[in-house]
């Protein structure tokens, strides 16, 4: 199955039904369509064809919805960009994914701007709101094409979305999802949460990220329900939409839900037209869990999954049993195991490495056959995090393989920081962490050594990150040393850090 059937099924008998909801202002199916057809064909008209990448750098708006599947419609390729990376990460998206246009909007055209000089293969900027000399209008492009449909011949296995998620060696890698792969797990996941025609979804979750196109978007349209777009979380405003459009399905991480349920206002609104809450991105805590079911009478069911596995992997059910601390059992299709380090099955209960296997899995990373190879070895692809899996399959995940922080469901690579730290000229050495958080389950830490004969401010180096690379990268806590913990190959020992940290917080 492609998106495209995706894209078709929902919303064909239900025309008139509202697909958007935007700041109270609904598109409706027949508009969505219709819209998709015509930006299809202006994108064709400037070039854009099967294979061709598209980057979008866009907030959960219309806009973002309505360029991912005209794009699909062409048989190319969307690289979602998040509207929280800088210039610099813009950069070496556009430039390692070889996007050929990118679609954004007048406010976040000037970080774009930056972001694209120097690179001759980016034909087009297309800005919604923006009208002038050396960029495509949005509203014009769409308003002065044919809405007439497309028949292009679009395969399962072409690919779909390249989402690029950051490794530890450094720069991000381009996961490349096929139609297949997503809509697969669309399909799995729909019959998860019981999505029906009459559904009205909370979409706060980012759409530049897999979890927010796959368990949100797609699905929502998959069935013919209502997308409520919200551009970014604010505990009031989310309470507020859910009352007053009686949504029925709120998919979160597990920082919204502790921000939601730790409000003094959380009472005051009735979120009893909720008849399920879905959690994922990391693992939500238990007593949270609770406490959410109990003060709104709703159920929520978690779940694993990665960008490269479209994502979902596990999933709790509605009916149950749930345990707690689990992320649920494989999704119907999907295999998942538990390795130890030579690549061989471990017994219940003892800890590994999960192993996915099944239609979701990517097809390997853009341009990188090397790191394809590496994690996709035995035709299992390795996720790095470390879990065990009970009698029942349950899983339970108990640590990541890699040093990755998981901030509010959002993933930092410390090597990613550290190079940004690196290029300040105070700045002699540089190691990160991530440590425990109430509310956003890590932050990041980083030990900083100065130059000899420099000083500097937590402030200061902080500020610095800001300008350089997403917000919630930026370390919020700083600690100046004398010297880092190294090992005799002169390796930076991060462990000493964490155990350093992990002592602090028992005294």
């Amino acid at each position: 199955m492609t998106i495209l059937e995706i894209f078709q099924k929902g919303g064909k008998n239900r025309l008139n039904h509202p697909a958007i909801l935007e700041q109270q202002k609904a598109t409706t199916y027949r508009e969505l369509y219709e819209i998709v057809n015509k930006l299809s064909n202006g994108l064709s008209l400037l070039g854009v064809k099967k294979g061709s990448k598209v980057a979008l750098y866009l907030p959960n708006t219309r806009e973002f919805i309505q360029s991912y599947y005209a794009v699909l419609q062409l048989g190319a390729v969307v690289v979602p960009i998040n509207v929280l990376l800088r210039s610099e990460e813009i950069n070496y998206i556009a430039s390692h994914s070889d996007t050929e246009v990118v679609i954004t909007s007048s406010e976040h055209y000037p970080e774009v701007e930056k972001g694209l000089k120097g690179l001759k293969g980016v034909k087009h900027a297309i800005v919604s709101g923006l009208d002038k000399e050396g960029i495509v209008n949005f509203e014009k492009l769409v308003s002065e094409s044919p809405d007439s449909s497309f028949q292009y011949k679009v395969e399962d296995d072409d690919v779909a979305v390249i989402i690029y998620t950051s490794g530890t060696t450094g720069k991000p890698k381009g996961a490349m999802l096929t139609h297949n792969n997503i809509s697969s797990n669309v399909v799995t996941f729909n019959d998860i949460m019981r999505g029906t025609p009459d559904d009205k979804m909370i979409t706060v979750l980012p759409l530049a990220h897999i979890f927010g196109q796959t368990c949100v978007m797609n699905t929502c349209i998959y069935n013919g329900g209502t997308l409520i777009l919200h551009q970014r979380f604010e505990p009031v405003e989310i309470m507020k939409s859910i009352q007053n459009n009686k949504a029925t399905v709120f998919t979160g991480v597990p920082t919204m839900y502790s921000y939601i349920i730790n409000h003094p206002d959380a009472l005051k609104y009735d979120l009893r037209s909720l008849r399920l809450s879905i959690s994922g991105g990391a693992p939500i805590p238990v007593e949270v869990l609770n406490k959410f079911e109990s003060m709104y009478n709703c159920v929520i069911i978690e779940g694993y999954g990665l960008s490269e596995t479209s994502p979902v992997n596990a999933f709790n059910t509605i009916e149950g049993p749930r345990k707690p601390a689990s992320t649920g059992i494989a999704i119907n299709g999907v295999e998942v195991k538990i390795f130890d380090e030579q690549d061989n099955e471990v017994p219940t209960g003892v800890v590994g490495e999960i192993v996915v296997k099944g239609p979701n899995v990517m097809k390997g990373y853009y341009k990188d056959p090397e790191a394809t190879a590496l994690a996709m070895r035995g035709g299992w692809f390795h996720t790095g995090d470390m879990a065990y899996k009970d009698e029942d399959g349950h899983i339970f995940i108990v640590d990541r393989k890699k040093d990755m922080i998981l901030k509010s469901g959002y993933n930092v690579y410390p090597r990613e920081v550290e190079e940004v730290l690196y290029t300040n000229p105070k700045v002699a050495g540089a190691a990160v962490i991530g440590v425990p958080d109430e509310l956003k389950g890590e932050e990041v830490k980083a030990f900083v050594v100065l130059k000899e004969g420099e000083t500097a401010t937590e402030e200061e180096i902080r500020q610095y990150c800001r300008s350089k690379i997403a917000p919630y990268k930026t370390p919020r806590y700083i600690e100046f040393l004398d010297a880092l913990p190294m090992g005799s190959t002169g390796k930076i020992l991060r462990r000493q850090l964490r155990d350093i940290e992990l002592s602090r917080t028992k005294k």
